[in-house]
């Protein structure tokens, strides 16, 4: 992953907009369609919390850009599974569901199907 897509911005307002969203969820990157998640921003829209963090769902995840979702990381697929519910959005969640393996980090990746051609595969799926 290209990290010099997490800059932190030079301007102290942005810095502090950056800051506020990393703190309250998720942090999609807009190229390769790839989101962390924050459970309570869902809790909050339902009505089970204060609100605090719900507008980074909004932010995330607007309305107008509702598409089908693949989720990926390198822990269990579950784990980002609920993201999906936040526009009820079709979703493919992709993770390790067995540990142990060593090896090549590209290797361990295409035995879990976290690698590119996997992440490709199930955006097609989805898409077709």
């Amino acid at each position: 992953m290209d990290q010099t897509l997490a800059r932190f911005p030079a301007d102290p307002a942005a810095r502090e907009r950056r800051r506020r969203q990393v703190v309250a969820g998720p942090y999609p990157l807009r190229g390769a369609g790839e989101a962390g998640g924050d459970g309570g921003a869902l809790r909050a829209r339902s009505g089970q919390d204060d609100g605090g963090t719900a507008w980074i769902l909004d932010q995330a995840f607007p309305a107008s850009r509702a598409a089908p979702l693949v989720t990926v990381l390198d822990g269990h697929p579950h784990t980002l599974a609920f993201l999906a519910s936040v526009r009820r959005v079709p979703c493919v969640s992709l993770g390790m569901t067995s540990f142990g393996q060593s090896g090549a980090l590209e290797d361990v990746y295409r035995y879990h199907g976290i690698d590119a051609d996997s992440i490709v595969r199930a955006a097609v799926d989805l898409a077709g």
